[in-house]
């Protein structure tokens, strides 16, 4: 009987697992047709391409929306350059992209600016992005050092 389940939950991990491989593989490929689409109508409009996968899904529909709307060339063309505009200056205050080793220089500057306020953090890879990011505004913002610490202290208890 041990055996039984044994085998019988093996079987359904091992077909969970197979299972979810066909949708990731599809939301990969929905992502770059998604990316190669957007990259498509900014060239298209004349805008700078370049840094397409470096845009959140987020991003990547917001510019959908814009391209598919009745406004002018002009006004897409505008508000494409907002938008990546925005992504850009989101990339630079965080650090964060979503490139495959944005969440590592994250948490690599984190942790370094951590180390300056000699806080310390006995895991860094168990911090969520939301920390990370929570603990980079602290880091970032004009507070005391000792306020600094604090904050950061509570964020990394949470």
């Amino acid at each position: 009987m041990k055996n039984s389940a044994k085998t019988l939950i093996a079987s359904a991990a091992l077909l969970g697992t197979a299972a979810m491989a066909p949708a990731s593989v599809a939301m990969d490929k929905e992502l770059s047709m998604l990316e190669a689409a957007v990259t498509n109508q900014l060239t298209t409009l004349g805008v700078d391409a370049e840094k397409v996968d470096t845009l959140t899904v987020g991003e990547l529909a917001l510019l959908k929306t814009v391209f598919e709307s009745e406004d002018t060339t002009a006004s897409k063309s505008r508000r494409a350059k907002e938008i990546l505009d925005i992504s850009t200056e989101r990339s630079t205050i965080w650090g964060f992209t979503t490139e495959i080793d944005g969440t590592s220089s994250l948490k690599d500057d984190v942790v370094s600016g951590l180390s300056t306020l000699d806080v310390e953090v006995a895991n860094p890879d168990d911090l969520s992005v939301a920390q990370l990011a929570q603990l980079k505004a602290v880091l970032n913002s004009d507070a005391t050092t000792a306020s600094k610490s604090r904050r950061a202290e509570a964020i990394i208890e949470n």
